[in-house]
């Protein structure tokens, strides 16, 4: 089966969409993110670290510390949240074959390279601020 995104994926996407304006200034550590939507700290913090090592974040040790974000998350897509987990996962056939490319491809190739040009197309002009956004809009609603 085919997913856009694995579920480490999804688990900092949430936790990076429950951030305020404060926190993107001041840092903010992974024990309130994760109180804030319930997910579990060693398992974000694998994502995290992650997050780092592709300089989405960058993790700040001892007192005072936290992690920050290394660009505006203005700047910072969800396509590219999608690929720093998971590495680029659109380039996989979506059926699972091993060697999908056009002289090899599977019955449903070309109609997957359409679709995955609009998916990533959309997943890009959606930005990590604007999932901030969204999020604190609806919480402030409810």
């Amino acid at each position: 089966m085919f997913r856009v995104y694995s579920k480490g994926c999804e688990y900092g996407i949430r936790a990076l969409s429950a951030l305020t304006e404060l926190d993107c200034k001041d840092g903010f550590s992974i024990e309130t993110v994760c109180r804030r939507t319930r997910l579990p700290v060693w398992f974000t913090r694998k994502v995290f670290q992650k997050l780092v090592r592709q300089n989405v974040l960058f993790a700040k040790c001892g007192p005072g510390g936290g992690y920050y974000f290394k660009k505006n998350p203005e700047d910072i897509s969800f396509l590219d949240l999608i690929q720093a987990v998971d590495g680029n996962v659109f380039q996989k056939c979506i059926l699972g074959k091993a060697k999908c490319r056009r002289s090899q491809s599977c019955p449903i190739h070309s109609t997957w390279e359409k679709i995955k040009k609009v998916l990533m197309s959309e997943l890009r002009s959606v930005s990590v601020k604007q999932l901030m956004e969204s999020r604190n809009r609806v919480l402030h609603v409810s």
